[in-house]
């Protein structure tokens, strides 16, 4: 029984890493589109002999006036120009923030619901003998449920020392979406799991832990049968 809630859990984590991919992209698209600045455009030229155009170079705005384009169509080659848009630093910041919020939130409310309701079953299974008590099941539910996760994690540390792809680091933060950003500030400027310090790789480990942490705590309010939503209605009553 407890296994198979796990696999449930495990299966609506799955489900939340989906939608938090989803948010994160499409958060990403609105602060592209409304705050990205014009940085410069790449260059192609059109190869006469397949049809196709072909990147000749790109022209970084900050660097001056573009004296290569004029040399180019001197030399009769027929080019075209993609413009190229980038967020600020700042820009980039606030929209990774943005993201964390909503996937942190929105996975928070999907795992805690769920497993709320399981431990606030349980009182009356327990009471009427169907199972014994285990105000621990919450903790052992969370444990089976991140098995994968912790899987991937040591698939991960094999990345850092040579044993799987080095580029293992964007599988890592694909499947933990909900701590998209985190994750990004974690590993800040490194490309390869080659990259990660030990300090980075100890950090990159909280992912892991989500699951029983939240299951425990969700399970232990389920249990007790406090309902938090009614306090905040109370509250503003």
């Amino acid at each position: 029984m407890t296994g198979r809630m796990a696999a449930a859990t495990f299966g609506r984590y799955v489900l939340c890493v989906l939608m938090c991919l989803f948010t994160v992209a499409s958060v990403m698209f609105v602060f592209t589109a409304i705050f990205s600045e014009k940085t410069g455009y790449d260059v192609y030229a059109l190869n006469e002999q397949t049809g196709k155009n072909e990147k000749l170079y790109h022209f970084d705005a900050a660097s001056g006036e573009d004296t290569q384009y004029a040399v180019y169509e001197e030399q009769g080659m027929k080019l075209t120009k993609s413009t190229t848009r980038e967020l600020s630093l700042e820009r980039r910041n606030a929209a990774y923030i943005v993201a964390q919020a909503l996937a942190f939130v929105f996975v928070v409310m999907a795992m805690y619901g769920s497993v709320w309701k399981i431990g606030n079953r349980d009182i009356n299974r327990v009471e009427i003998g169907q199972q014994t008590e285990n105000r621990w099941r919450g903790a052992v539910i969370g444990l089976l449920a991140t098995i994968p996760s912790f899987l991937l994690y040591l698939c991960l540390l094999f990345s850092k020392i040579g044993i799987c792809r080095p580029g293992f680091l964007s599988v890592y933060r694909a499947f933990n979406a909900p701590f998209w950003a985190i994750i990004h500030w974690i590993y800040g400027s490194a490309v390869l799991a080659t990259d990660l310090s030990v300090g980075q790789m100890i950090g990159l480990f909280f992912p892991v832990l989500f699951l029983p942490v939240i299951c425990t705590i969700a399970y232990a309010v389920g249990y007790a049968d406090v309902r938090i939503s009614e306090k905040f209605i109370y509250k503003k009553k």
